[in-house]
């Protein structure tokens, strides 16, 4: 690993592989809670298009 580690995950004894599985622990989390927003956001457009007719 080129970068410097997270003095979090050094001051708790965790070691670069699970810092890893973290990490994209973390991204995945991110990418479905803007999916969710996507589609709750798709699901309002939809209701007031249909409120308004």
């Amino acid at each position: 690993m080129d970068e410097e580690r997270d003095s979090f995950f050094d001051f708790h004894g965790i070691s670069e592989e699970e810092e890893k599985f973290f990490k994209v622990i973390y991204k995945r989390r991110q990418i479905y809670r803007r999916i969710i927003y996507i589609l709750i956001l798709i699901i309002a457009i939809q209701t007031a298009l249909l409120c308004m007719q």
